[in-house]
């Protein structure tokens, strides 16, 4: 089968540094490929973690056997940005001109968002008699709203009514809606107006081990010991974007708390980037026991998931995320999860056992969950088991990408073939 794959935002192997960490689309590529598909990953030009574009025009990228096709456009300089929506634009539109010359797919997987990408696949698929699932990775736009002020909002949902009728409109004529988790998926039907259908299915994000040699892991840890990371105290560890759904504020505030107890024996890591970055260096400023190691890759990260003793999970009030990347990679890890992530994450973490989540926003109760986790070595050794055990059964990242592939075959099988 050939399957166009349709995803921005997500790290590109070989142009976004040595070893990128494969997210949802890259795993999904790999392992399509492996089984024996001709892929195509369509996607913009434009570094959405690094915000630089990664070339200076339309580019065909070739990694292993899968075709990446990186489609130029405005970029932006913030995640709230009004050229945020025109470079969403702009890589929707060249995908209209540029589709109908490739090789037409038997198949198309869109991401939601974006909006834009999401309905010109739908459009396309139309045309061409394809079949077209998409994919619900986030609320869009109602995300969109939540990341604003209070005082915003109400001008900002009168002001995204168009967009969220062409969320509708896509959802409504898709082949499939599949999604992260249920509350996506219950979110995707409610706006295609039906009933789950044998096509829709929740296909969690979970997480994938990459593969590190000796040679990378020695060269990783040289790096992060140099960095400053010391794995003789008891690391707690974020990984993931500086954005507006998340809050390392009430995390900070604990780490001054302990510093200010005389507790040395814990440190605080902060791995990634984003728009919030700079705010929490500086409220963070003097506090010795809090490291911003910035941007890692694959092998930093996995040293990092091999010695942390906590994974911090800290979102914003009203962050519209259910089950995130995070949350896997914690877990695959062995780590206890201290979370402010309502909704499906605290239920999985309350009925597993492997975490505790806090109100978002409240430094104090945030100390104190960590405080009990960090204290307690059973707890933390108990609660770490359970995390593994729970990755293991749920949310292997090869598993589901498996999964995923055969759920998109049989799509295609019973999908009326053009003669």
């Amino acid at each position: 089968m050939r399957a166009w794959l349709l995803t921005v935002g997500e790290p590109v192997p070989g142009l976004d540094g040595a070893a990128p960490r494969l997210l949802r689309t890259g795993l999904l590529a790999r392992c399509m490929a492996e089984r024996g598909h001709s892929i195509t990953w369509w996607t913009s030009a434009f570094d959405h973690y690094g915000k630089r574009h990664r070339v200076p025009h339309d580019t065909i990228h070739l990694w292993q056997d899968i075709e990446i096709r990186l489609l130029k456009s405005v970029g932006y300089p913030r995640n709230l940005s009004p050229r945020r929506f025109l470079e969403h634009r702009g890589v929707a539109r060249k995908f209209w001109r540029q589709a109908p010359a490739a090789p037409r797919p038997d198949l198309i997987l869109a991401s939601l968002p974006t909006v834009e990408l999401a309905y010109a696949a739908i459009r396309f698929g139309e045309r061409a008699a394809v079949p077209v699932v998409l994919d619900v990775r986030d609320l869009w736009p109602d995300a969109l709203v939540t990341m604003l002020p209070n005082w915003l909002r109400g001008v900002a949902g009168v002001a995204t009514r168009g967009m969220r009728k062409t969320a509708q409109r896509s959802l409504s004529r898709a082949q499939g809606v599949i999604a992260v988790s249920t509350s996506y998926l219950c979110w995707g039907l409610e706006h295609a107006g039906r009933a789950q259908r044998v096509e829709d299915g929740v296909f969690p994000i979970g997480f994938t081990k990459p593969a590190v040699s000796t040679e990378e892991a020695v060269r990783a840890k040289e790096r992060l010991r140099a960095a400053g990371v010391d794995e003789s105290r008891v690391i707690c560890w974020y990984i993931g974007s500086f954005g507006r759904t998340y809050d390392l504020e009430p995390v900070i505030a604990a780490a001054r708390t302990l510093l200010a107890a005389g507790r040395r024996d814990v440190q605080f890591v902060f791995s990634g980037r984003g728009e919030l970055g700079a705010q929490w260096q500086r409220l963070a400023k003097g506090l010795d026991n809090v490291l911003f190691t910035g941007w890692i890759d694959a092998p930093e990260a996995e040293w990092l998931r091999s010695r942390a003793a906590v994974g911090l999970q800290p979102y914003a009030a009203g962050a519209p995320q259910g089950l995130s990347n995070k949350l896997f990679e914690y877990l695959s890890g062995g780590m206890p999860v201290v979370s402010s992530l309502q909704g499906e994450s605290e239920a999985l973490l309350k009925k597993e056992g492997c975490g505790l989540t806090y109100p978002a926003g409240d430094a104090r109760i945030c100390t104190e969950m960590l405080m009990k986790v960090i204290d307690d070595p059973q707890l933390r050794r108990q609660m770490g088991e359970r995390a593994r055990a729970v990755f293991r059964d749920r949310f292997d990242g090869t598993v589901i990408a498996r999964r995923l592939s055969e759920h998109l075959e049989t799509i295609v099988s019973s999908f009326p073939q053009v003669t």
